[in-house]
């Protein structure tokens, strides 16, 4: 956990995920120089997610097997969650201290466009978009600054959404 910087001494408006591992991967983010925290599970067979940066360590669960909701912990301690619709392939996010926002597809180039944003209101805070190389799997750019001056939900932000793209390739590929 002291391994990652503050994402307070961003200076760059782009991130790169870095996939490690081919069968329990862990993904890092990372601007090239600097590391700004890891995506990992529990263990192999676990489905619990597991968000490492600077200052916390975050958990991601499922209540239950067929639930729509993921929990998110902090210290044991639940401070969010997030809800997908099943029907709008839309995700939010809803935190205890107030902060909502919604992740969904973004129009780009073509009918196979994988950028995908996370949304407060009509403001776009960043963009996850898809590469088609294995060890770089994405990039998330952050094109609202104010979100930037909020360490933590930016990086949970950026984790949340490589989990849910992650989650929405493997269902694809298995279709």
């Amino acid at each position: 956990m002291n391994f990652y910087r503050p994402i307070n001494q961003l200076r760059s408006t782009e991130l790169t995920v870095v996939r490690t591992g081919f069968w329990n991967p862990e993904y890092l983010l990372t601007d090239g120089q600097f590391e700004y925290g890891k995506l990992s599970r529990v263990s192999f067979s676990s489905s619990e997610k597991v968000i490492e940066i600077a200052n916390n360590t975050y958990a991601m669960r499922k209540p239950g097997a067929f639930s729509k909701e993921m929990l998110i912990l902090r210290n044991g301690e639940v401070i969010g969650k997030t809800i997908r619709n099943a029907w709008k392939c839309i995700t939010r996010i809803e935190l205890n201290d107030g902060f909502n926002a919604s992740f969904v597809k973004t129009p780009g180039r073509g009918i196979f466009s994988t950028k995908m944003s996370w949304i407060v209101n009509t403001t776009e805070l960043m963009m996850i978009a898809g590469r088609s190389k294995y060890s770089q799997p994405m990039t998330v750019t952050i094109t609202d600054q104010n979100i930037a001056k909020q360490g933590d939900h930016l990086l949970l932000l950026a984790f949340i959404g490589i989990h849910i793209r992650l989650v929405r390739q493997a269902q694809a590929a298995a279709q």
